[in-house]
């Protein structure tokens, strides 16, 4: 999307990790209540949580489900005709779990016409449905938590130095997962010969690691081999400079 990918500061890392205590919280209390509910109904006490549906509130639930579900097909077909990424995995992600929003509609109704046990069962599904959401989302952007190096500097150091008039490639960050997009920092040491092409080896080297690694973005800093003046390279699409 045209950004650099800095990985999460700690406001988002603090954030998921409240999120994960607000949901490990709200789970277990759930599950507590179902059990409770379901040792009633077996042992044939009254419910301490009796469930009351009204008509209204029912049918205009089965209404947005359906109209949301008819919109998530609809931008589907547009998510091809347009061959957009963003739209294709928004719808991707909301379809994912429509088929779980139609299978409420349906135990909602059934709960309506005093099939009340179906409640707290319905609910001990959605738990673990839950936990099994949460850990796919957090074993996705775990890397992008802990900011892991993304690729070796010893890969990237070999790669660079095959460029013609790089001397030598040092202090070497990576940052971001290969195939989705990597933000990579890296200082060059050209033969001074190659100084004025250093904008045209700064493009080679992208799009050396661009071919090896997929999408990524680069920062560099170049200096002379013999004057060893450091020049910033802002991160962009090839841009690069000489030595100020």
């Amino acid at each position: 999307m045209g950004r650099e990918v800095w990985g999460h500061g700690r406001a988002e890392v603090a954030a998921t990790l409240v999120l994960c205590a607000f949901l490990g919280f709200t789970g277990v209390s759930l599950l507590l209540i179902a059990l409770r509910q379901i040792v009633q109904a077996v042992s044939g006490g009254d419910n301490p949580f009796p469930v009351n549906l009204d008509p209204q509130v029912l049918r205009f639930t089965a209404i947005m489900v359906i109209v949301n579900v008819a919109f998530g097909i609809y931008a589907s077909y547009q998510a091809r005709s347009l061959n957009s990424l963003a739209l294709k995995l928004n719808t991707q992600h909301f379809l994912a779990d429509a088929w779980l929003s139609i299978l409420m509609v349906v135990v909602l109704l059934a709960i309506w016409q005093n099939q009340r046990w179906l409640d707290p069962a319905f609910a001990l599904v959605l738990l673990p449905l839950v936990a099994r959401s949460l850990w796919r989302v957090l074993n996705e952007q775990l890397p992008m938590l802990l900011r892991p190096t993304a690729i070796a500097p010893e890969a990237i150091a070999h790669l660079v130095t095959q460029i013609e008039g790089v001397t030598h490639c040092k202090r070497i960050r990576s940052r971001g997962m290969v195939g989705r997009q990597v933000w990579i920092e890296l200082h060059l040491a050209l033969h001074p010969e190659f100084m004025e092409a250093a904008e045209t080896i700064g493009e080679q080297i992208e799009a050396l690691l661009r071919k090896q690694y997929g999408p990524l973005r680069t920062q560099v800093y170049v200096e002379s081999a013999r004057t060893r003046q450091d020049a910033f390279l802002e991160p962009g699409p090839s841009q690069y400079l000489p030595p100020f």
